[in-house]
């Protein structure tokens, strides 16, 4: 039997939201609108925090919490979402179960780095 996806409206791909939208277009409006403005508020007044999984969860949280009930706490089944920039394809998604433990781990290695000695190409390297 095939695993039930929390996170969607049965029957659909459309993740499961505060208003209730059960189109992804609908919800694509939404979550762009949402996003783009929670993503300036933090630009002029950031989150404190030291960058490592608390405080990225807490930047989730931030950004997505008017659309999703779950924002900010770590995925518990793996994932593939359709990306409009990808034209339709999917980014690949780490495994829920390893989530943690990956999020930490590149994380301590972004805050190791000496951003300052990086050249554009390195910064974009260790951050993508």
């Amino acid at each position: 039997m095939p695993k039930i996806d929390p996170y969607i409206y049965p029957g659909t791909y459309v993740l499961i939201n505060k208003f209730g939208f059960r189109n992804q277009t609908d919800l694509d409006k939404a979550e762009s609108d949402f996003t783009v403005l929670k993503l300036a508020e933090m630009s002029e007044n950031p989150l404190p925090g030291d960058y490592g999984l608390a405080h990225l969860c807490d930047m989730h949280g931030y950004v997505f919490n008017d659309l999703y009930s779950w924002a900010g706490e770590l995925r518990t089944i793996d994932i593939e979402k359709s990306e409009l920039a990808l034209s339709g394809l999917s980014v690949e998604y780490g495994k829920h179960d390893s989530l943690e433990r990956e999020l930490v781990s590149v994380l301590a290695e972004m805050q190791d780095s000496d951003w300052s000695a990086l050249d554009l190409s390195e910064k974009v390297e260790l951050f993508a």
